[in-house]
């Protein structure tokens, strides 16, 4: 558990990085920002599409203003902490450069490749494919477990569905080291595997700080940097207990 805890922290310690080092601020407050244009022009098309729907469906009366009123105020607010949830994910896509620049930043060790630009892109497009399948696959599997009448199978389904989801999140912005570095996807699973509980730990902060709005228009770029600082720790204290075994 103690090891769980310390792979929880890491999101924090990433936050705590974040504020220590105003450099990086602008690489934050860049993607911030086009979620935040982003949820705005989404909350203002459906208020306006839906005032014009309820406008069309409904007699002009002053009991038909108050329900479209409330519909629309309803609507709005829902859409709006929905939508901070949804652009905290998929924004992360058109932030991927600002994330990529604030892991790098922290990076202590960027290791030059000898191949061709077009080459990494392949590796990255390829591992990147694969992890998208594995987990699709997963997903498939745990489809599976719905089939076992009664409760269990409900249950059983949430609890491994919400292990393969923080190993997800994790992986996500794990990837960011491990693309600089050139690993491949195999490789990336045996690191995840033998770093199993510190990175459950992380994915599970990731998933957590995802869920809670407005907070989580912040945790994509701390996690982009605290993944950087969980790798580089434990990867420092494999070679130590590497060092002491010699």
């Amino acid at each position: 558990m103690r090891n769980v805890f310390n792979g929880f922290a890491y999101l924090w310690k990433g936050f705590v990085y974040l504020v220590q080092h105003r450099k990086c601020w602008y690489l934050m407050v860049v993607p911030v920002l086009v979620n935040i244009l982003l949820l705005i022009l989404l909350v203002v098309t459906i208020v306006v599409l839906l005032s014009y729907w309820m406008g069309m469906a409904l007699p002009e009366v002053w009991w038909a203003t108050i329900i479209s009123l409330l519909v629309v105020s309803s609507a709005a607010v829902l859409v709006l902490f929905l939508g901070i949830m949804l652009f905290a994910s998929v924004g992360s896509v058109v932030a991927a450069p600002f994330y990529e620049a604030l892991s790098s930043g922290v990076d202590i060790v960027v290791p030059k490749s000898d191949r061709p630009w077009w080459k990494e892109v392949a590796i990255s497009f390829k591992s990147s494919l694969q992890k998208l399948g594995w987990f699709a696959l997963i997903q498939i599997l745990l489809l599976i477990l719905l089939l076992i009448p009664f409760v269990v199978g409900a249950v059983t389904y949430t609890v491994f569905g919400f292990i393969s989801a923080v190993i997800f999140l994790a992986l996500e912005y794990l990837d960011l080291v491990f693309e600089r570095r050139g690993v491949l996807f195999p490789d990336r699973l045996k690191w995840v595997r033998k770093n199993k509980w510190p990175v459950f730990g992380f994915g599970s902060a990731v998933f957590i700080g995802l869920a809670i709005p407005v907070v989580n228009l912040l945790v994509p770029p701390c996690a982009a940097i605290g993944s950087v600082l969980l790798y580089q720790d434990f990867e420092a204290k494999k070679q130590v207990r590497q060092s002491s075994e010699i």
